[in-house]
């Protein structure tokens, strides 16, 4: 296409045109080493003007045959003298006559006498059928431009993967397009901003940079989808069917997808601002490095999705189901995981700030070596949960589940366990500092070789419990229950070593 309009357009035209755009065009140098039009063109795709240049001949084309009508030629041989500048014959628009219907014989024209629906059909054609789709889009309004656009489709002139049109800048915006079924459709980079697609069905549909905003696909069948960088933002994608549609580094902000079916989607890099995907169904979906604030997703499920090296803040996944989600070296600030559903979820390296997990189900989860702090974990089931090399500060664990979790290595710092059932859990060699198990229930925990100091175990229950070897340097034991409990080599409360046999001395004093 390039090289058929380096070959076609006369240097003097284009020089023209340039003068005539002003501005847009003031900072293009030409290059005496090459063709005025080679280098306009050249300057025109770097910077995105190609489209411009291109409507700006279209009109200057239109113009020159308003002046034929009105001069009284009757043919365009009569006023072949005036086309000196070696432009394709594009369109002409006949005053009275209907423009749609024209534009409907030109384009059968092209398709019947020059197969233009075939990839290798001649590049005069191509440019021809281009140029007066632009020129017709620019003066229909919403309803017939909507129609031109469904008789393209139904001509496979603008069908993925090899589409004979393409739209890249072109503003399709406040289209209607609802309930038709255009899949394989290619609109790549257009602008469908307000575009009404509402039960449309576009499955395997190239969409990659289109602008969506305030678009409304509601009950859309989008599967497939290609929508890579795409702008989503206050659109409506509710009770829409998105399986394995590709999103990655899409701008989402105060969209829609509510209800919506989402599995195997992937949305990489996505960005988020109040985005709504409460109820959705979002299993196995991919959002590795995605960004979220104030994000919704209560009571969605996403189970088996990866969400790795995400950022979310002050969002929430109250009552969602995460199970076995993968959510490694990833942020959560402020968000809501109330009654959330996380078993076997993996939150290995990630960091956990001031957010909620009360009765959340963790399960055989994983924080290893991840960083929670002024968490809340309350009435929250994590048995088997695993804490290895963790860093928790200032949380809460009160009345939790954390039968057989692990704790060892862990840091453990100013945290509460009170009221929670520790049985069978294991913190050898962490550091558990300042924290609180008032009345937790602590059998057979295993604390050997651990840092537990300034804690208190007040009105816990530490029968057969293993302090071995442990710095309880400070820590509090009033009323505990110590029956079989182990402290030999322990550091005890006062300071002293531990020693069976001075049966005359409390060393819990």
């Amino acid at each position: 296409m390039k090289d058929f309009l380096i070959r076609t357009f006369n240097g003097q035209e284009l020089q023209r045109l340039v003068v005539e755009l002003g501005e847009t065009f003031n900072r293009f140098n030409h290059d005496t080493t090459g063709s005025f039009a080679e280098g306009l063109i050249d300057f025109c795709e770097r910077r995105g003007l190609l489209n411009l240049l291109i409507e700006a001949i279209l009109r200057r084309q239109y113009d020159k045959e308003l002046a034929r009508i009105q001069l009284g030629y009757s043919n365009a041989s009569d006023y072949s003298e005036e086309r000196t500048n070696g432009l394709p014959e594009i369109l002409y628009i006949i005053p009275n006559e209907s423009l749609l219907t024209r534009y409907h014989e030109e384009m059968t024209t092209l398709i019947r006498k020059d197969s233009l629906t075939l990839p290798a059909s001649k590049s005069s054609s191509q440019l021809r059928a281009y140029l007066a789709t632009l020129y017709v889009l620019s003066l229909l309004d919403d309803k017939q431009r909507s129609e031109v656009i469904h008789f393209l489709y139904r001509k496979v002139l603008i069908s993925f993967p090899e589409p004979i049109l393409h739209f890249q800048n072109v503003d399709l915006s406040n289209i209607d397009l609802r309930g038709m079924d255009l899949r394989r459709l290619d609109l790549n980079r257009a602008n469908l901003n307000r575009a009404k697609l509402d039960g449309t069905v576009l499955n395997n549909a190239n969409l990659d940079a289109t602008n969506l905003e305030d678009a409304r696909l509601n009950g859309a069948t989008i599967e497939y989808v290609k929508l890579n960088w795409a702008n989503l933002s206050h659109a409506v994608v509710s009770n829409a069917t998105m399986n394995n549609a590709s999103l990655g580094g899409a701008k989402l902000h105060f969209a829609r997808f509510n209800d919506s079916h989402m599995r195997w989607a992937q949305l990489p890099r996505a960005q988020m601002y109040k985005t709504d995907f409460q109820k959705a169904q979002m299993n196995n979906i991919v959002m590795d490095r995605s960004s979220g604030e104030e994000a919704n997703f209560e009571r969605a499920s996403l189970v088996e999705a990866s969400l790795i090296e995400t950022h979310y803040r002050r969002s929430i996944f109250n009552e969602a189901k995460l199970t076995s989600a993968h959510l490694m070296q990833s942020r959560f600030e402020s968000c809501k995981f109330e009654g959330t559903d996380l078993q076997a979820a993996d939150f290995s390296e990630a960091k956990l700030s001031d957010s909620n997990f009360t009765k959340a189900k963790l399960y055989n989860a994983k924080f290893k070596k991840g960083d929670v702090a002024s968490c809340a974990y309350n009435n929250a089931s994590l048995e088997r949960v695993n804490f290895e090399e963790a860093k928790l500060s200032d949380s809460s664990y009160a009345k939790a589940k954390l039968n057989n979790a692990n704790f060892s290595k862990g840091e453990i710092i100013s945290c509460s366990f009170d009221n929670a059932d520790l049985e069978d859990a294991n913190f050898n060699k962490a550091n558990v500092t300042g924290t609180t198990f008032k009345k937790a229930k602590l059998n057979n925990v295993n604390f050997s070789s651990s840092v537990a100091t300034d804690c208190s175990f007040e009105g816990a229950d530490l029968r057969k419990a293993n302090f071995e070897n442990v710095d309880l340097t400070g820590s509090i034991f009033w009323n505990t229950k110590r029956r079989g409990a182990k402290f030999k080599g322990a550091t005890m409360p006062n300071g002293k070593k531990y020693a069976w046999w001075k049966i005359w001395q409390d060393p819990f004093q």
